[in-house]
């Protein structure tokens, strides 16, 4: 009787990101979280390891996107993870208020 090989499989890295999908997909998310959506920005910075997404809010939104003790951002950063999938670059998410 032959023996399978049941290591570990080898995962494929994605290379074919959509930054503009991904952008319009999380502007969604965070559009119906705030109250002021028309005053939601997305700025992209892009390195050779990492795409960094600073999010803008109003002032007053700024707390309800951080949420209590950072819980609502810890959210959004593992449903930005989670619709990114296996990206051969870090994302970043950062948060700000103009």
């Amino acid at each position: 009787m032959e023996k399978k090989d049941v290591g570990k499989r080898e995962r494929s890295r994605r290379t074919d990101f959509n930054y503009s999908n991904f952008s319009k997909s999380f502007m969604m998310i965070i559009s119906l979280i705030v109250e002021e959506p028309d005053k939601v920005e997305c700025v992209v910075h892009e390195s050779a390891s990492s795409i960094i997404y600073e999010i803008y809010v109003s002032e007053n939104d700024y707390g309800k996107i951080i949420g209590k003790g950072g819980a609502m951002a810890r959210a959004l950063r593992q449903i930005m993870r989670a619709i990114a999938g296996n990206f051969d670059k870090r994302l970043i998410l950062e948060f700000s208020h103009k």
